[in-house]
């Protein structure tokens, strides 16, 4: 393992084979990890980040603000299961991620990241707004009473700690409310089966799609979507 750091100024910073900790500090930087499973913080600054090969960690533990407000930080995880880190911080009064279909970029205050497959939300209330998302994502939402909306695939939506509310529809994967009294809702059935706990409080599942069979004793709910049999396990 290597360990990198870079200075106040703008640097470029390269990672090696290995699974490297990158660390650049303030600056503009350029950071490239190359192949492994890297961890790397950007750091304040307009910085250009790219994970290369492996399954790297980006993480955000430095905002940058400013008036006008500066450009933004990109962030690219390359090939591999990366993740999107900005646990380090709770914005006021709310986190909003949203998803661009058309350049495939997700956005929250001044980031811009592609080709990541897991999300970490702040440590206060995140909105997830991914309506439009055409690509498989494990979110965790973590503290914060957070905000799901999404509309296709996920594979993992974990509410965390609080009282959320995931608006899920459209697709498969699992669900998990978290602690914290929860409330999920599904408007339309899961076309590739979905798995869905509320976890631990008082949580309520609503369903407002019409053509619907909710077996709770069983454990299960199904109907149809688009002519196809679909169901979900509750």
């Amino acid at each position: 393992m290597a360990l990198v750091t870079g200075t106040s100024g703008a640097d470029t910073l390269n990672g090696t084979d290995e699974d490297d900790v990158i660390n650049g500090l303030a600056g503009d930087d350029t950071i490239n990890g190359a192949d492994g499973a890297d961890l790397i913080d950007a750091g304040s600054g307009v910085d250009v980040v790219n994970g290369g090969a492996g399954n790297d960690t980006l993480k955000v533990s430095a905002v940058s603000t400013g008036f006008p407000e500066p450009p933004p930080t990109q962030f690219d995880g390359g090939t591999g299961m990366d993740t999107f880190d900005i646990s380090s911080f709770t914005l006021s009064p709310q986190a909003f991620f949203s998803y661009n279909v058309n350049t495939r970029t997700i956005s929250v205050a001044n980031y811009r990241i592609n080709n990541v497959e897991q999300l970490v939300g702040t440590g206060g209330r995140d909105i997830f707004f991914f309506f439009n998302a055409d690509i498989p994502l494990t979110i965790l939402g973590g503290a914060g009473n957070d905000q799901f909306n999404l509309s296709r695939t996920a594979v993992l939506i974990d509410g965390g700690a609080g009282n959320d509310f995931i608006e899920f529809g459209g697709g498969g994967g699992s669900i998990q409310g978290g602690s914290g009294d929860d409330l999920i809702e599904m408007f339309q059935v899961a076309t590739d089966g979905a798995t869905l706990d509320g976890g631990l409080g008082v949580d309520t599942l609503l369903y407002t799609y019409q053509h619907m069979q909710l077996d709770l004793q069983a454990g299960t709910a199904s109907g149809f979507s688009g002519g196809k049999s679909a169901g979900a396990r509750v």
